[in-house]
């Protein structure tokens, strides 16, 4: 997982790099937990997609397959309009999803709100 230590031994003529993540019950329960609440709002956000595919009609089956691509193409547009928007953006992602401040429980917690906002 992205939430343990990376030990980076670099050794010139092997060339490899070790992670070693614990084994103690702390970080297997919250492995756990991290990974079941992932898979939840996972699950919730394909069904939410597959109802909303199965209840449109010819025309709107057509704008919901290419709204990704369309979104992609935004992103990456408004991404070179407002830099410093985007930055701060990134930053909140990174927070909401445990990635700068190193904590599982708010990438559980912002897992476990959307599975219960998308049901």
């Amino acid at each position: 997982m992205i939430f343990t230590d990376f030990s980076n031994n670099v050794d010139i003529t092997t060339a490899t790099s070790n992670w070693i993540q614990g084994n103690d019950i702390v970080t297997l329960f919250n492995t756990f937990l991290f990974q079941a609440a992932l898979y939840l709002m996972l699950f919730a956000l394909g069904f939410v997609i597959t109802m909303v595919y199965y209840k449109c009609n010819k025309l709107m089956k057509t704008v919901i397959s290419i709204s990704p691509i369309m979104l992609f193409i935004l992103f990456g547009a408004l991404v070179s309009i407002f830099p410093y928007a985007a930055q701060k953006v990134l930053e909140f992602l990174f927070y909401i999803f445990g990635i700068t401040p190193r904590n599982v429980y708010t990438a559980i917690l912002t897992f476990i709100i959307l599975f219960i906002a998308l049901i």
